[in-house]
């Protein structure tokens, strides 16, 4: 490349800032991205990452802004589908899934805007943690059924267990294939619920994915029947702090929210929250927040523990993550810096397969577990995309 253009050639100047875009440089890739998007030769390309760029940062007016100026390709779509979802806007985002090619997909979105989700809830309520180990659990109603559920940043959406489906006798729609963390893919469907309660909020019409949960759940929790997992879209309704010291969720309105200094975090696919963390003092990419795994603090993919220079074991061991079973391999760190806490020796892993690796276009390192935040107040303000970890 640098023989045949110089330092200031589009093409060449595109190529650094993708090379910032892809190892997780957001906010310097589109200053890079910016002057070149009414460059006649590589304008297009740059206008997708900017909107790609204000899409993760949660800039929805802009990326929509800079969508409506580029073609309906398959990237744009993405795009359009995620931003789309996340206003709750369901008809629009099928009809983009359905130019995707995903007919199953458009069929349930479409099924579920017929029906909005309407919100009943109060400036600020408290929903206490019914168990804190070895994950957070919460008591949810779910149409008059009281049940368990595992609070996970990790998961997209609300989700309940197959059986409990059937039971309450609700719609779910064709099966779809789904990539999980851990790498396996696994068939989902969707549905909705007319009620939920939590605290002293309800959800009418409420999106849920339906998954198989009991057979995991059991075996992560013997003692107690966990029938669902309450994801990041109905997180990103408030300003959410979960207090793992004082055993609690607390919600409130997103305008509530302390304008106090705090992290910024971005949201992959629709509602997956990443953040950076640094392993040994070094800045690493990308990685998800998952309060719903357990066992470890970072899980690192293992090229990015190889690039942080790492020591590997050769002793795989299993555990649970979504899909099922996964395979890890252990690791050691002596220092996790994320969202401005430090972790001294956190328990850490390193996974063969990490299907988020590179599913998004830029590259995630792996996923901060939940005992990175275990005994921390962990706040997710979704209006200004920021975070906090520390003290409660």
């Amino acid at each position: 490349m640098s023989t045949l253009f110089n330092d200031e050639h589009p093409i060449k100047r595109l190529q650094e800032a993708e090379t910032l875009f892809t190892s997780g440089r957001f906010a310097e890739a589109a200053y890079r991205f910016r002057p070149l998007r009414h460059d006649r030769l590589v304008g297009s390309s740059a206008r997708l990452r900017l909107a790609y760029v204000a899409l993760i940062s949660g800039n929805h007016h802009r990326a929509e802004r800079q969508l409506r100026h580029l073609p309906r390709e398959p990237e744009s779509l993405k795009m359009s589908a995620a931003l789309y979802r996340r206003s709750g806007q369901l008809a629009t985002a099928a009809s983009c899934v359905r130019a995707l090619g995903s007919d199953l997909m458009s069929h349930a979105l479409h099924r579920l805007s017929k029906a909005p989700l309407t919100i009943d809830a109060p400036e600020t309520f408290r929903c206490p943690l019914a168990k804190l180990e070895p994950l957070p659990l919460l008591s949810v109603d779910v149409d008059g059924h009281e049940t368990l559920f595992l609070l996970d940043t990790g998961s997209q959406e609300v989700v309940l267990d197959e059986e409990l489906v059937r039971k309450l006798q609700l719609w779910q729609s064709a099966p779809q294939n789904a990539l999980y963390a851990g790498g396996r893919s696994a068939a989902l469907r969707y549905s909705q619920v007319g009620r939920l309660k939590l605290g002293e909020a309800i959800f009418h019409n409420l999106p849920v994915q339906v998954q198989p949960l009991c057979a995991t759940f059991k075996r992560m929790f013997d003692d107690v029947r966990v029938e669902g997992i309450l994801g990041t879209s109905l997180l990103s309704h408030f300003f959410t702090e979960a207090d793992f010291a004082a055993g609690e969720l607390r919600l409130s309105r997103p305008e509530n929210a302390p304008r106090k200094s705090s992290h910024r975090f971005w949201l992959a696919d629709a509602f997956l929250p990443l953040v950076r963390a640094g392993v040994n003092r070094q800045t690493t990419l990308p990685m998800l927040l998952d309060t719903g795994q357990q066992g470890f603090a970072a899980a690192l993919s293992v090229d990015a523990a190889r690039a942080a220079g790492l020591p590997i074991a050769d002793l795989p061991l299993t555990g649970e993550g979504g899909g099922g079973s996964v395979t890890v391999l252990p690791t050691r760190v002596q220092l996790l810096q994320v969202a401005g806490t430090e972790v001294e020796e956190p328990p850490a892993v390193c996974m063969p397969r990490f299907g988020l690796e590179y599913r998004f276009g830029f590259r995630v390192g792996g996923m901060i577990g939940y005992e990175a935040m275990r005994g921390r107040c962990l706040s997710l303000d979704f209006r200004r995309m920021r975070l906090n970890i520390g003290e409660p």
